[in-house]
């Protein structure tokens, strides 16, 4: 592995390899069964959201039930976020730019805050997983920004 793709891979995941076969978004190595798959309702997500939202929780069995809960819908957005960082670094490698990417769950304590301050349901948070391309300069971020406009079916806010 060179040493730009290891720099840009989270060292968490680096038994887990991302290999791209020409265009494709396929991964080698990293099964949907690696990732947690989320079985509560949204409902319940969004009663859960409201009682992690108060600023004078007590550590109670009910609570720490909730945290789990909460934590394992945030989980679930990891398999989406890695295959559309795995995307991202395709792209970068078939278009020859040069660049990083990186990408990360939001922490819970921001959640929470984004729950009190925004006053929306766990359920609509939409930025729970992020993903970003580290550019040598604007006209490569410029050029990749055309690439992903053309070829990804995503939508994509400046």
């Amino acid at each position: 592995m060179d040493a730009r793709m290891r720099d840009s891979v989270d060292p968490a995941h680096l038994g887990k390899m991302v290999t791209f076969a020409s265009d494709s978004l396929e991964t080698a190595g990293v099964a949907v069964s690696d990732f947690p798959r989320f079985e509560h309702s949204i409902r319940e997500v969004n009663r859960i959201g409201k009682m992690l939202a108060a600023t004078d929780l007590q550590l109670t069995p009910d609570v720490i039930a909730a945290f789990q809960v909460a934590d394992e819908f945030r989980q679930s957005h990891a398999y989406p976020m890695h295959r559309l960082r795995a995307a991202l670094m395709g792209k970068i490698a078939k278009h020859g730019l040069r660049g990083r990417t990186a990408s990360r769950l939001k922490r819970m304590t921001s959640i929470r805050e984004k729950l009190r301050r925004m006053n929306r349901d766990l359920g609509q948070l939409q930025d729970l997983g992020g993903c970003r391309a580290i550019l040598p300069s604007v006209q490569a971020v410029r050029a990749l920004e055309h690439v992903l406009r053309e070829e990804l079916p995503h939508e994509i806010y400046r």
